[in-house]
């Protein structure tokens, strides 16, 4: 069973994850959820990027991350930049700095 608060806990390695990501990346909005078995979320201070998408597989019980940018001239239209497949739960955090180049922590 998937829960999204966990998977950004993990991200963050912080029991406040949403206060975080709010104040370190400029986090307004959060997709997916419990039921899509993804939790996704905007960010800014990035060209590369501006949206993560977190997919639980329960199966291998590992994750899949996807890093997106908006596609030009659209609000709700998405382009993926890059994708991690079996990702560990410990591998989140380095992995979105590595792409991002954005920072989780002081």
């Amino acid at each position: 069973m998937f829960d999204s608060m966990t998977a950004l806990k993990q991200l963050t390695r912080s029991d406040n994850p949403k206060d975080v990501l709010k104040h370190m990346l400029g986090t307004r909005k959060y997709y997916g959820g419990d039921e899509e078995d993804r939790i996704g979320f905007d960010f800014k201070m990035c060209r590369k990027c501006s949206v993560c998408n977190i997919y639980y597989e329960a199966g291998k019980d590992l994750y899949r991350v996807e890093f997106l940018r908006r596609k030009r001239g659209s609000l709700d239209e998405f382009v993926v930049v890059e994708t991690r497949h079996d990702v560990f739960w410990g591998e989140l955090k380095k992995i979105f700095e590595e792409v991002t180049g954005l920072y989780l922590s002081l």
